[in-house]
């Protein structure tokens, strides 16, 4: 029996190209790749962001000026050194002791526009050291101007604020709180005054009211947490007051020139957050001064 010899195809076999398997590593490629893109695109989001956050903040504080300093820091600068024409106006429109020279910073200066705006203007604080010039507001809680500017509208960098529960005639401690801006605004160069340098050579600043000019002599800045009672209002009585002046004095960074507090004497205390040293958001700065109206 003859066997039948298959047929042998010399048909070249056609190779069919195969699919690369993806494997974990590559999955794990390809998120790493898109979650990197991601941080790439919010952190460029968010850069923008501050960036203009920043401006709008400065362009406030200087329109707030603006109101406050009239015909501007460069007129001011500009005007003679006169002492018949230095001084601040106030309520009444007249000039507080007319004779005394006035810093230059303060040759101009009308509190009656900040009030046309904004009722619950308290104050003005000028300390040309940390670059700090502007207004202090009062509401009904510690909360309302914490991101709110002078006029109102929402703004991260808020606005210098007293302390509710103070009473501007009659506390004894007048507390101020500012956040610590990057780009310098509310109390973002107090830290400044953490080098004794910087606080030798500048120790006092001006706060201004409706009514008077203070002269601000600093004897204590340091830097403390939430935990510690460095915020005082209320006192039992002058012994109170003046330990508590005390302890503030002894816990300084370095020593100011030396600032007489006596009973009956008005303290202002400004205080600001401060990672420097305290990185779990629990740090504060706290600058506190002697108020003596100027005469």
């Amino acid at each position: 029996m003859v066997e039948k010899k298959e047929k042998v195809s010399h048909k070249p076999e056609q190779n069919t190209p195969r699919r690369p398997k993806h494997t974990i590593v590559d999955f794990f490629i390809l998120f790493v790749i898109v979650a990197m893109l991601g941080v790439i695109g919010y952190s460029g989001y968010k850069l923008i962001y501050v960036k203009q956050r920043a401006e709008k903040n400065l362009e406030t504080q200087s329109r707030i000026q603006g109101l406050f300093y009239e015909g501007g820091k460069e007129e001011s600068e500009s005007s003679t050194d006169d002492s018949s024409e230095a001084g601040i106006k106030i309520g009444s429109d007249e000039r507080i002791d007319p004779e005394n020279p006035w810093p230059e910073e303060l040759r101009e200066c009308d509190f009656e526009k900040l009030l046309e705006v904004k009722q619950d203007t308290k104050g003005w604080i000028c300390m040309p050291a940390a670059g700090v010039d502007h207004p202090v507001v009062q509401a009904e809680d510690n909360d309302y101007y914490l991101h709110r500017n002078f006029y109102g509208d929402y703004e991260f960098a808020g606005t210098l604020f007293m302390d509710y529960r103070c009473h501007a005639d009659t506390s004894p401690c007048l507390v101020i709180y500012g956040h610590h801006m990057t780009d310098g605004t509310m109390f973002g160069n107090l830290s400044d005054y953490l080098d004794s340098k910087v606080g030798q050579a500048n120790p006092y600043f001006w706060y201004i009211t409706e009514d008077h000019l203070y002269k601000c002599e600093i004897f204590s800045t340091f830097i403390t947490n939430v935990d510690e009672d460095y915020l005082r209002i209320y006192f039992d009585n002058a012994e109170d007051f003046l330990s508590f002046v005390e302890w503030a004095r002894e816990r300084s960074e370095y020593a100011f020139p030396e600032v007489e507090v006596k009973d009956g004497d008005q303290i202002l205390l400004l205080s600001t957050c401060n990672s420097w040293r305290i990185a779990d958001g629990s740090g504060r700065q706290v600058l506190y001064a002697k108020m003596t109206e100027y005469k």
